[in-house]
């Protein structure tokens, strides 16, 4: 069987209080602060795949005072902040996928080892298991920006596979109707995790 990744690390800088004796000086710098540690990954998929959250952004225009530097989850218990970003780490084991859902986001998902396949629509049609798919291999060092679209994982080789993924709030996803003058909001999808069917426990939210 693979070995797993060993765990990511996040370096994060902080500007620290600046010493009133310099605050007075041209042009004052304060001290930064590094820390270092290890990501903590939380289990999905029954132990097939992990994530790690590398930082949260609640707003965008993000903050940058003080040194508290703590993730925050999602008050939707989703993975998105609505005006704001998450950043995390995603691992996924041999031989195994992620199910097809969709979010309410943008997100760029930059891969750093091993390769996985992108599965997503090649066709409109009811968003279950008879539209037709396309697969894309991707590849460390390929980046792929996902824009609210129904998609899939899946991790067809020997070794595991891991990537970073910004994930941005973005605007309701719509599209339009051919030949009308007029948009569809498509909502939020999600699979079931634990199956191994892409398509398995599909609900709308």
């Amino acid at each position: 069987m693979a070995t797993r990744l060993p765990p990511p690390r996040r370096i994060v800088t902080s500007n620290l209080s600046l010493p009133a004796s310099v605050a007075g000086l041209k042009n004052p710098e304060p001290v930064v602060e590094v820390l270092v540690q290890d990501v903590a990954q939380l289990q999905e998929l029954d132990g097939d795949a992990f994530r790690g959250t590398v930082f949260t952004h609640e707003a965008v225009p993000t903050n940058n005072d003080g040194s508290d530097v703590t993730p925050r989850e999602p008050s939707s218990h989703g993975i998105v902040f609505p005006t704001g970003a998450n950043i995390r780490y995603n691992d996924v084991a041999p031989g195994k996928c992620v199910p097809m859902h969709r979010t309410q986001s943008t997100d760029y998902n930059i891969f750093l080892n091993g390769e996985v396949y992108l599965i997503t629509p090649a066709e409109a049609g009811a968003g279950d298991s008879t539209l037709k798919l396309k697969e894309t291999l991707c590849r460390p060092g390929d980046v792929v920006c996902q824009r609210g679209t129904l998609h899939s994982w899946e991790n067809r080789s020997s070794e595991w596979v891991r990537w970073i993924v910004v994930i941005l709030g973005a605007e309701p996803t719509t599209v339009e109707v051919e030949g009308k003058d007029e948009k569809i909001q498509i909502k939020d999808f999600f699979g079931k995790y634990g199956s191994d069917d892409i398509w398995e426990g599909l609900v709308e939210k």
